[in-house]
């Protein structure tokens, strides 16, 4: 058992084109990285890609923190082989309380 992790992900591009053109696919992008620079089995998921102006704004989560982090090292990994790339920032946060209600667990 883990701890359940979420990171909110801050990817600045010089300009919105240059955005617009890293978020598109995103997920897939970085996993085709991945499977060119490691070996063996792994886990990535993007829970949410958001795009505002020149900023790329990226969600992930995971049950175990380790998964948490090397995801959002792959990530910067594959954004920084990207033109136009001038800032990256990733804000970890492992709550200890989550109270989820959902109306068909009912």
């Amino acid at each position: 058992m883990g701890v359940y992790t979420e990171v909110d992900i801050y990817a600045t591009f010089e300009t919105e084109e240059q955005a617009e053109k890293n978020i598109a696919n995103l997920e897939d992008n970085v996993i085709n990285f991945i499977k060119e620079t490691e070996k063996g089995e792994f886990y990535f998921s993007i829970n949410d890609c958001d795009l505002e102006d020149n900023l790329v704004i990226v969600k992930i989560s995971s049950g175990r923190y380790p998964n948490a982090e090397w995801q959002t090292e792959k990530i910067f990994e594959y954004l920084k082989t990207k033109d136009g790339l001038i800032e990256f920032e990733a804000s970890v946060m492992c709550p200890e309380t989550i109270i989820h209600w959902d109306k068909d667990d009912e």
